[in-house]
């Protein structure tokens, strides 16, 4: 794990598009938020989990805070203020819970961005846009942050494009940055998985 780096898991959103409770929804022998809260406890020991308002459950062995977001909706901006509010580190690393595929070495080239840059943000860039999962945010944003959602402010995009981001281009292969938002991408995913 990073002393430097605090993660933060965000599973609280609707999933309207795959039928709700998209964190529970099994791949393979575990449920999708299994797989991000292995990622971030091998990253790092300071780790919050942001449910939303959902009560999920984690697997025994699991050290995680547990917080909700803030109370002022917004989507998953409501996750993430919470958590630059909530972790101890100067960067806090903000995982998806629908990002199965993430592994600790597919990080190293943000990580290494970290160490090296004064942005609020280092996130990964591809075919032209900025991925804001999984993205590297500076905790002292958290006030930030909350202004832009106090003043109507609702999209992540737009949020983003008020910071200074360290961009790297992704040069992965594309099933990396997979995300299951639909009842397809879940489906998909579950064949790759059981091939």
């Amino acid at each position: 794990p990073s002393p430097d780096v605090s993660v933060a898991v965000l599973a609280g959103g609707a999933a309207r598009r795959l039928g709700g409770r998209k964190a529970d929804r099994i791949l393979g022998s575990r449920r999708l938020v299994d797989y991000a809260i292995d990622l971030a406890e091998q990253v790092s020991r300071d780790v919050v989990f942001l449910p939303g308002s959902r009560q999920l459950e984690m697997p025994e062995g699991v050290h995680v805070r547990k917080k909700p977001d803030w109370a002022g909706g917004a989507g998953p901006l409501a996750g993430i203020v919470a958590g630059l509010n909530d972790v101890q580190n100067r960067w806090c690393l903000v995982l998806s819970c629908d990002m199965p595929n993430l592994s600790l070495e597919s990080l190293l080239p943000l990580f290494g961005r970290c160490e090296a840059t004064t942005a609020d943000a280092v996130l990964w860039s591809r075919d032209g846009d900025v991925e804001p999962f999984p993205g590297f945010y500076q905790r002292n944003l958290a006030p930030q942050l909350l202004r832009f959602i106090q003043s109507g402010g609702q999209s992540l995009k737009g949020w983003i494009e008020t910071l200074d981001v360290n961009c790297v281009p992704f040069e992965g292969a594309s099933s990396v940055l997979m995300n299951v938002n639909e009842r397809d991408e879940l489906a998909k995913a579950r064949s790759g998985w059981a091939q």
